[in-house]
C-alpha cells in the first residue's frame, strides 16, 4: 500500500474511534463529551437533560410551565432538530458528534421526559390552585394538551 493511502487509512480509522467515543455505545462505553466545561457529562446528558430554568426550584410555578412549554418549539424536522441539539449540547455542529438517527432518538426520550416534566408541573399547580390548573391548560396548544394526556396514560 503505497505511504499516502496508508496515512489516510489510519487517518480515516482514527477519526472512527474518536467519533466512537462520543456517540457510540460499543462495548457498553459511556457517551464522552469534548467540551472541557462539561467534562462531567456526556454528550447523552446534555441531550437528555431539561434546561435548568424548567427544573429551578426558586422560579414560581407559572414561570416553570411557561419554560417548559417553550421547548415545544423542538421536533424533528431537520433544522429543528438541530437547533435542540445545539441548543442542549452547546456544539456549533452536532453532527459533528452524533449522526441524526443518534439524535432523533435523544430527541424522542428528551420529548418523552419534556411531555411528563409539564404533566408534573401541571400536577403541582393543580394541587395548589385547580382553576388556574385547568385555565393554564386549556390555554396551551391542542398538541401540547394532548401530550400531556398521553403522559398520564402512560402512567
Amino acid at each position: 500500500m503505497p505511504t499516502a493511502a496508508a496515512q489516510v487509512d489510519t487517518a480515516a480509522r482514527a477519526t472512527i474511534r474518536e467519533r466512537e467515543k462520543h456517540c457510540s455505545h460499543t462495548d457498553g462505553e459511556p457517551f464522552m463529551n469534548s467540551f472541557a466545561d462539561h467534562a462531567t457529562k456526556t454528550i447523552q446528558d446534555q441531550l437528555l437533560d431539561l434546561p435548568a430554568e424548567t427544573r429551578d426550584p426558586f422560579r414560581s410555578i407559572e414561570q416553570r410551565i411557561d419554560s417548559t412549554v417553550e421547548l415545544y418549539r423542538y421536533d424533528t424536522s431537520p433544522h429543528r432538530l438541530l437547533d435542540w441539539a445545539a441548543a442542549q449540547s452547546g456544539l456549533a455542529d452536532p453532527l459533528s458528534a452524533c449522526n441524526r438517527q443518534e439524535l432523533e432518538a435523544f430527541f424522542a426520550q428528551w420529548a418523552r421526559k419534556r411531555d411528563a416534566h409539564l404533566a408534573a408541573l401541571l400536577g403541582q399547580l393543580r394541587r395548589s390552585d385547580v382553576r388556574k390548573a385547568n385555565e393554564t391548560l386549556t390555554s396551551l396548544p391542542a398538541e401540547i394538551q394532548d401530550a400531556v394526556r398521553r403522559t398520564h396514560v402512560r402512567r
